[in-house]
């Protein structure tokens, strides 16, 4: 061996062990808990299918993260409106809290990019659309709200949170509307039409899932919880009835 070789074999035998030195570059691992995260959501979601007669299909990567389709009363009469939820799956560290201000800061400035944009731009089909955001982060106090089941205690959408929020959400989003028209709402008027629109139903009419297929009515005592359409006997009234 000459004394080059020599060299170089010396100064290999300096250099650490791949074993003992930390990647130059991680985002592979870092990506793969984002997947692992979505492959988790993605379980949950197929479970809420079988369990919910009313959700039809569900979309893995396509037009979002995921997609549920559903089946569900027009609270206005008439004909059964097809729903699809566009769910965006966010995972990873908790190094920054959600906030009304995160979902609508846009990257560079650059309209269209802000987390609520990009679910108000999926709003181009022919179903109805809803948005959810599910992440494994945790969230500031205005947000709070938005981790409760629907129609549950404290997340009344004629209570004074949920208005503020949306307001809040309204002046930072301004003039921002979707392919179909539909917009934050701007003035207290049309906040309140919006609401006074939905709420009977929330809470009156639309089973949730996760509510065990009940409404928020049936579920928190309000009125007599009657058997869900297409669920088993095991999964009717007395089982769905979650607080006297």
């Amino acid at each position: 061996m000459g004394s080059d070789d020599a060299d170089l074999a010396e100064a290999a035998a300096e250099l650490p062990s791949v074993d003992d030195v930390k990647p130059a570059e991680e985002g592979g691992p870092a990506a793969r808990i984002g997947f692992s995260y979505q492959d988790e959501v993605a379980v949950g979601l197929a479970l809420e299918m079988l369990a919910n007669p009313n959700v039809t299909k569900i979309h893995c990567e396509t037009h979002d993260d995921m997609i549920v389709v559903s089946i569900e009363e027009n609270p206005e009469g008439g004909k059964s409106l097809v729903v699809a939820e566009y769910v965006q799956i966010k995972g990873g560290g908790a190094e920054t809290l959600y906030s009304a201000a995160n979902l609508c800061t846009r990257v560079d400035k650059k309209p269209g990019t802000s987390l609520f944009e990009t679910s108000l731009g999926r709003d181009r089909h022919k179903e109805v659309s809803r948005f959810r955001l599910i992440t494994n982060r945790p969230v500031k106090s205005e947000l709070e709200i938005l981790t409760y089941p629907l129609g549950a205690p404290g997340r009344e959408v004629d209570g004074e949170r949920f208005k503020s929020l949306v307001s809040d959400i309204a002046g930072r989003m301004s003039g921002v509307v979707s392919a179909k028209g539909i917009h934050a709402f701007e003035t207290g008027s049309e906040l309140r039409a919006g609401l006074t629109r939905w709420i009977g139903y929330y809470n009156t009419d639309r089973p949730h899932s996760a509510l065990a297929g009940a409404t928020p009515d049936e579920a928190y005592g309000q009125i007599e919880v009657q058997p869900y359409p297409g669920l088993a006997p095991d999964r009717a009234a007395p089982e769905r009835k979650l607080a006297a």
